[in-house]
């Protein structure tokens, strides 16, 4: 192994991330011929932006190994089509996380306790000493 790309503490739900923007440079300047994933949820946990992700490696003739998926070959169309569902099962694990972080918050703000260990506002949160909600953020009921 030549390097690693890590974003520490960056949500896979994202694709503006620093290492993810590296790699891509790295993949388009020929500097990548291999990745290697631990898991598939590492590269992203949105199906859109690792279709769109494999893709560009795809194009760019860059292999993309998953240590999870051993036998994975992008060649094959039914290990593609089983990666995609491990992609829509990685998102919609993420969304459970998501929703129970926030019933919980929401539930401590409603018993008048700090909504967590930290005072900070995550993202697509607004708060108040009595209330804690989200900012125009999507349902996933």
């Amino acid at each position: 192994m030549d390097r690693f790309y890590r974003d520490e503490a960056k949500s896979g739900a994202t694709e503006h991330r620093r290492a993810l923007n590296r790699l891509l440079r790295d993949c388009r300047h020929g500097r990548v011929a291999t990745i290697i994933l631990p898991t598939l949820d590492r590269l992203s946990r949105n199906v859109r932006i690792a279709e769109n992700l494999f893709y560009d490696f795809e194009r760019l003739g860059v292999r993309v190994l998953i240590a999870d998926m051993p036998t994975y070959d992008s060649r094959d169309r039914k290990d593609v089509m089983l990666r995609q569902i491990r992609e829509v099962i990685a998102e919609e694990n993420r969304k459970d996380i998501v929703e129970r972080l926030w019933k919980g918050r929401r539930e401590r703000v409603r018993n008048g306790r700090p909504r967590a260990a930290t005072s900070r506002t995550d993202i697509g949160e607004q708060a108040s000493d009595s209330y804690l909600m989200r900012k125009n953020e999507p349902s996933y009921g």
